[in-house]
C-alpha cells in the first residue's frame, strides 16, 4: 500500500526536537503496555468500569501509535517516521495486518459517537490482540532506529521508557520511575502506579 504524500513545507526538525518527540512516542508505548498488562491480569479480575477504562485508554494510545507507525497521518504537524529515518518499513507483517484491519474500528470506537461504533464493537479479547500487535510494531520501530539512527535509539527518555515498557508487556508488574527532560506537562512517568498503589493498600 503506497504511503500518502507528506504535507508540503514541513519544517526540518533539530536533533533536540527529535529526541523530545521520541519521548512522546515512548509515552504512548508505555500507556499501551500498561493497558495490556491490566487487561491480561487474571489474579485480580477487573470490575466492568476499570476494564472499560483500560480498554478505552489502550485503544486511544494504540490508535495514536498506529497513525505514526503505519504512516496514516501526513499533516504538517504530525510526527511521521520520515522525521527520524527514511528507511522504515512497518513490520512484522502479521501485526501490521491486524492494525490495518482494525484501524477504522479503533478510530470510531472511542473518539466518536458513530454508527460504525454501534455496528462493530471491540471486545476485550480483540482489544488485547490489537494492543499486542501495536507493541510488536512499536518495538520493531525501536529496533529499526538502532540500525538507522542509533543516537536517537539510545536517547533519553526514549530508551529507558521503551525498555521498561518491554518489561511490562513480557513480565510481572514493574514499579519504578522514568524521568523525562522534555518540556511536556508530564515530567515524571510512574510505571505500574495503579497496580502498585493497590498492592500497598
Amino acid at each position: 500500500m503506497p504511503k500518502k504524500p507528506l504535507a508540503p513545507n514541513r519544517p526540518p526538525r533539530t536533533q533536540g526536537q527529535k529526541i523530545e518527540a521520541l519521548g512522546h512516542f515512548a509515552y504512548e508505548v508505555w500507556m499501551t503496555a500498561e493497558a495490556l498488562a491490566a487487561l491480561k491480569v487474571d489474579r485480580e479480575p477487573l470490575d466492568r468500569a476499570s476494564a472499560n477504562a483500560f480498554i478505552e485508554s489502550g485503544i486511544i494510545h494504540a490508535r495514536n501509535l498506529t497513525e505514526f507507525l503505519l504512516c496514516k497521518s501526513r499533516r504538517e504537524d504530525s510526527l511521521v517516521p520520515e522525521d527520524f529515518t527514511t528507511s522504515w518499513v512497518p513490520g512484522p507483517a502479521a501485526a501490521v495486518q491486524r492494525l490495518r484491519s482494525n484501524y477504522r474500528a479503533m478510530h470510531a470506537y472511542v473518539a466518536h459517537l458513530s454508527w460504525e461504533r454501534v455496528d462493530r464493537t471491540l471486545g476485550r479479547p480483540q482489544v488485547i490482540e490489537i494492543l499486542e500487535a501495536t507493541l510488536d510494531v512499536a518495538f520493531t520501530w525501536r529496533d529499526h532506529l538502532g540500525t538507522a539512527a542509533s543516537d536517537l535509539r539510545l536517547s533519553s527518555p526514549f530508551a529507558e521508557t521503551m525498555d521498561r515498557s518491554d518489561q511490562i508487556r513480557n513480565g510481572p508488574n514493574i514499579t519504578g520511575v522514568v524521568s523525562t527532560t522534555t518540556t511536556s506537562t508530564i515530567s515524571s512517568w510512574r510505571i505500574g502506579q495503579l497496580r502498585s498503589s493497590k498492592d500497598d493498600a
